[in-house]
């Protein structure tokens, strides 16, 4: 998650890393005095899950200490990048890494909220499956609200296709699209089924690497979900306040478990964490590894739950709090009961 202008997002963007100002120079090429708009990408907080998670009072039972993360982000000018880039755990991105082209602030910050939306819905049903409830939630298939120039998605679709099926498996949601891409690896092919119209089209997508993320793939493609909707057997809800996307998905899993479940999970450690939350259980990477675990270092956590395909980076910026990478919400219930 990350905030603008003192506000969280979740990180769903892929984001370039600058450590030095000479890297920074080296790598966008720009000398002093170019007129250009960055943002930076500074170490974040960690924000209690247990207190945003509301389930009915009768149900409610004792919870843990988790906690979900966030990147903290602001706007910059040339010299103010420049200078804040040699700063521990700050990365430097160009304005559009942040804000897609086509897109205001406004419009990405409402893509982003509808993004966290759908995370909550997503966390809140596998949690109660976990828990032996009967419960799901579908959508009628991916929308396609822009694209970025250049990348793969500006080659094949346009505003509003509709995307059903990637690799010939049916996806209804946008954190389903956004799950079954990252399985992937930057240059492979990918399948997408789609509605264009009244038109049924099949077309194939090499992915790319995420500028500053080089193991993560990206098609450039900003989505959205058609009709999303949840059947849950009881009342389950997460103040999210101002932070946005998905990437609190497993820690607005693991909360509201913890809250309809007897005990504390994770005993009497703080745990804090990041990842996704597909349908399924599984947990997908997120952008801002680093910024994240620095801020839990300094809030004082002495865990941190991570998707397994970010847990090098995660290693790499831990100094003090112990790691522990998540392929699944049933790993991290097993890591949590066993503290």
């Amino acid at each position: 998650m990350n905030a603008r202008s003192g506000r969280a997002m979740n990180g769903a963007f892929a984001l370039g890393v600058l450590a030095t100002a000479i890297a920074f120079l080296t790598l966008t090429g720009l000398l002093p005095g170019v007129a250009r708009r960055y943002y930076l990408l500074l170490p974040g907080g960690a924000f209690s899950v247990t207190e945003r998670v509301r389930v009915p009072a009768n149900l409610r039972q004792e919870s843990g200490d988790l906690s979900l993360t966030v990147v903290y982000q602001r706007p910059a000018t040339f010299p103010d990048a420049l200078l804040q880039s040699a700063r521990p755990g700050v990365r430097v991105v160009p304005y559009r890494a942040v804000i897609p082209v086509g897109q205001s602030e406004e419009e990405s910050s409402r893509a982003n909220r509808r993004l966290m939306d759908e995370s909550q819905v997503s966390a809140a049903v596998v949690a109660l499956k976990a828990l032996g409830y009967a419960v799901g939630a579908s959508g009628d298939g991916v929308r396609i609200l822009s694209t970025l120039p250049g990348t793969p998605a500006a080659a094949q679709f346009i505003r509003d296709d509709v995307v059903t099926a990637i690799d010939g498996e049916n996806v209804g949601t946008a954190n389903e699209a956004v799950e079954r891409i990252r399985r992937h690896r930057p240059g492979d092919a990918v399948s997408f089924s789609m509605r264009r119209g009244d038109q049924s089209l099949v077309v194939d997508l090499v992915t790319e690497s995420t500028p500053g993320s080089p193991d993560q793939p990206r098609i450039g493609a900003t989505i959205e979900t058609i009709n999303y909707r949840a059947d849950l057997p009881i009342e389950v809800s997460i103040e999210s306040g101002s932070v946005v996307g998905p990437s609190a998905g497993l820690m607005f899993a693991l909360g509201i478990y913890d809250a309809l479940t007897p005990g504390r999970l994770g005993g009497t450690h703080r745990i804090a964490g990041t990842g996704t939350i597909a349908l399924d259980g599984r947990v997908g990477p997120v952008d801002g590894i680093a910024q994240k675990i620095v801020g839990a270092e300094n809030a004082g956590y002495d865990v941190f739950l991570v998707p397994i395909a970010v847990e090098a980076e995660a290693r790499r910026a831990a100094r003090t709090i112990q790691v522990v990478p998540i392929r699944a919400f049933d790993d991290a219930l097993a890591a949590l009961t066993g503290m």
